[in-house]
């Protein structure tokens, strides 16, 4: 394989990984939703010790996620899979921040988060009265 088409393998690939929002050109108003997105594959590949989509290439996997067809949670504990299928909403401000994903892990529910969510500024930080 000569380097340009190991390059394109690699392009290909990492297209796996690209929120719908990127892949459809739009503007990005705040990059953290799709840091969030990318968390939700991630955790996923951490759990199933599989690579999401894996069985076909990456344009295919990123236009599936597109489409709001996610991985099977089949081998994904259900408090996990709650979290990751939050995070790969396709709309990027239904999406958790960074910090109410923190707080799931100290314990609290998807209605807990979403209750935060309103409570936060936008940015992930919660406003206390």
């Amino acid at each position: 394989m000569e380097g340009g088409e190991k390059g394109e393998v690699r392009q290909n690939e990492e297209q796996r990984w690209v929120p719908p929002e990127e892949a459809d050109g739009k503007e990005i108003v705040d990059a953290r939703h799709g840091t969030v997105f990318r968390l939700g594959l991630v955790l996923w590949e951490i759990e199933t010790g599989l690579v999401p989509f894996g069985e076909i290439d990456g344009i295919n996997a990123q236009r599936q996620l597109g489409s709001g067809i996610l991985p099977k949670m089949d081998r994904v504990s259900p408090e996990m899979a709650e979290l990751i299928e939050y995070c790969l909403q396709i709309d990027p401000l239904k999406r958790p921040t960074l910090s109410s994903i923190s707080q799931h892990f100290n314990g609290k529910t998807k209605d807990e988060l979403a209750e935060t969510e309103k409570k936060s500024d936008g940015n992930g930080v919660v406003l206390h009265p």
